[in-house]
């Protein structure tokens, strides 16, 4: 191939490496427990299309139950409440995410020293959402998630619905669950996952850059096809 014809292929190639470049996506994991946080977008990779963080979250409440006598029933319950994310980083709104559940639980009053007999009894409440965020709040800059049960300490009344124990007087634990008993830290009575995902259009090199390297490949193969000629002529 002469060099006429190289340069007219490096050419060719140039533009066709100047297409659109396919998307790539990025994810990454945290927890309430660890709260590693999420690394920012390095704009080297390319420009940055949207941000989403998908949220799941599962808490526990404590109730008391009281009898005027020793009884042991299956509970049935339902339970609503919000869930509040928050984050490190002040220019990012908090958000409310519905959680609720529902479920039957047997539970045994016995005399805790008063005239009434008591138990305990933990609800459970679930919810998920997926948030998108401005890119701008990302790039090459790390942020942090977490959040609380706005129910944790008092529910609003009316959002948990109990049946089955009859005459009995349910009554919330502030700030406690049976999962460590009373821990009295609110990220304890339960977990929360969060999936962070950057998806962004990877940088391409420039035109001239293409030709470059392409040039410069068909050059060698030029030189290396001359030598061949010249040892075989040998």
């Amino acid at each position: 191939m002469n060099r006429s014809a190289v340069l007219i292929t490096v050419a060719a190639l140039a533009a066709c490496g100047t297409g659109a470049a396919s998307a790539a996506t990025i994810v990454q994991n945290d927890n309430e427990v660890i709260l590693r946080g999420f690394d920012g977008f390095d704009t080297r990779l390319g420009q940055l299309d949207t941000v989403t963080l998908d949220i799941s979250v599962t808490k526990y409440r404590m109730w008391g139950v009281q009898t005027a006598t020793a009884m042991t029933a299956p509970i049935t319950w339902s339970a609503t409440g919000q869930w509040q994310l928050s984050s490190y980083n002040p220019a990012i709104a908090s958000v409310l995410v519905p959680i609720s559940g529902s479920g039957t639980t047997t539970v045994t009053t016995q005399p805790l020293g008063g005239p009434l007999y008591t138990g305990f009894m933990d609800v459970q409440l679930s919810g998920t959402a997926s948030l998108t965020f401005d890119t701008a709040l990302f790039v090459g800059k790390r942020n942090t998630f977490t959040g609380f049960d706005l129910g944790y300490f008092y529910s609003t009344t009316g959002d948990t619905v109990f049946t089955g124990m009859a005459d009995a007087t349910y009554r919330q634990v502030p700030g406690g669950c049976s999962v460590l008993w009373n821990a009295g830290a609110e990220d304890l009575c339960g977990w929360l996952n969060f999936k962070l995902t950057y998806d962004y259009t990877p940088a391409v090199p420039e035109p001239a850059t293409w030709a470059m390297m392409l040039s410069g490949f068909a050059i060698t193969g030029a030189a290396l096809r001359r030598r061949r000629r010249q040892v075989a002529v040998a």
